[in-house]
């Protein structure tokens, strides 16, 4: 639910520790300071070895979150723990742990969170909205991000308040480069619309950049810069880098706008939507700087119109379920005719999913509902409790009974197309 904080690693597993064992799950803090290989808590029961083989987690300082080590001895007289591997740092008094019996080792309760995570997917998602994607009337097969899992819906924007900052007609003489050569090429992401084409030598460094007057312009109304960028080799994201000012842009982290610009295949012309950073201080940015920031080589490389936009204010129509389709074996959105003509010259939005993910530590979080992974990782653990007594096959039971209550609960999703 929008605005309901998710419970992390932690919480869920010592909410399954309870329903396992109650108050047999000890979560307490040490009471002293000690070291890394063992801790003292004055609140612990039992005569000498009471908890040895145990498991203990220790959830604080930041150093050790997460630390899960066995317990080798236990001294009843000093309350305190020791273990054989020493932690990042030692404990303290405060340091927050947990103890589980041998029999519910925490690495495993951890698998039984990712194997219930991985059972709810593809029936629910991380709800994701993409607008990497950009439609030109022609084009009929666009790659998917790899973090869209499954999409519900594709959209077309059909109008944004928007302004120009450099149309890529001129070249930029505010700073030059001697290493790049600057010229005007006709051969635009849109036919008969100018760029900027810039070769660049095999002596050009990495900062390297050339600038250009605009201003000024007043981008305080706006969200993000928006265009079209193109290489003859590949580029990774970051290695380029916009960057507007208001005085002359000059790539040294002092710019009032640095927009990295996202991965470009070669030979193919990339639409990029980056956000502003301070847009309410943007308001009146008069230059314009195009950096080579990482990985700099020989290349030629070329910019379309970048235009700002406001986002808040967009609106976008709905293709037809029937104009468009995804190709799983090679991750592409597949328009049809009807979805081409429909989306027009259009910034995309894919509006869709992302299956849950497994959660690698005590912080990470889930889609997953908290309900169905704490009741199903509940009975995985009771079954596959040492000896499966038949206390152990009453909590299973109950426990399965919930994860299924939880299960039929998952939203009933419509018009949903996978793409793994």
């Amino acid at each position: 639910m929008a605005g309901t904080p998710r419970r992390t690693r932690e919480q869920l597993r010592k909410s399954i520790g309870r329903n396992l064992i109650g108050h047999r799950l000890i979560d307490s803090t040490a009471s002293s300071n000690d070291s890394a290989a063992g801790l003292i808590d004055d609140t612990l029961l039992g005569g000498d070895d009471n908890y040895n083989g145990w498991w203990i987690v220790v959830n604080s300082p930041e150093a050790n979150c997460g630390s899960i080590r066995r317990i080798s001895d236990y001294d009843s007289n000093a309350t305190r723990l020791v273990w054989l591997r020493p932690l990042a740092q030692a404990t303290a008094a405060g340091t927050r742990y947990e103890l589980w019996p041998p029999d519910y080792p925490p690495p495993i309760i951890h698998d039984y969170i990712d194997q219930s995570i991985q059972e709810a997917r593809a029936r629910i998602y991380e709800p994701i909205e993409d607008y990497s994607l950009h439609a030109d009337g022609a084009e009929s097969r666009f790659a998917l991000p790899a973090e869209v899992d499954a999409v519900f819906a594709v959209q077309a924007r059909a109008s944004a308040p928007s302004q120009s900052i450099h149309r890529m007609g001129e070249v930029f003489d505010q700073a030059t480069d001697a290493e790049w050569t600057q010229s005007i090429d006709t051969t635009g992401p849109r036919h008969g619309v100018p760029s900027l084409r810039i070769d660049i030598s095999a002596q050009a460094e990495n900062g390297d950049f050339i600038s250009d007057s605009v201003g000024p312009i007043d981008l305080s109304r706006s969200t993000h810069g928006e265009g079209w960028m193109r290489s003859e080799s590949d580029l990774a994201a970051g290695d380029v880098v916009l960057h507007l000012n208001d005085g002359p842009a000059r790539a040294d982290g002092s710019d009032a706008e640095s927009l990295p610009m996202p991965r470009c295949p070669a030979g193919r012309w990339t639409y990029f939507l980056a956000a502003l950073s301070n847009p309410w201080d943007d308001g009146a940015i008069d230059s314009i700087c195009i950096e080579y920031h990482a990985n700099i080589r020989e290349c030629t490389l070329w910019f379309g119109d970048i235009r700002a936009i406001d986002s808040r204010s967009a609106m976008w129509r709905t293709l037809p379920s029937n104009s468009w389709g995804i190709d799983r074996g090679s991750r592409r959105l597949t328009l049809t005719d009807a979805g081409r003509r429909t989306a027009g010259y259009a910034p995309l939005k894919i509006v869709g999913g992302k299956d849950p993910s497994p959660l690698p530590t005590d912080a990470s979080t889930t889609a997953a509902p908290e309900e169905f992974v704490i009741a199903r990782s509940t009975a995985l653990a009771a079954r596959a409790a040492s000896g499966y007594a038949e206390s152990a096959h009453a909590i299973a039971e109950h426990w399965d009974t919930r994860a299924e209550e939880a299960r039929s609960a998952f939203p009933l999703l419509t018009n949903v197309r996978r793409i793994a």
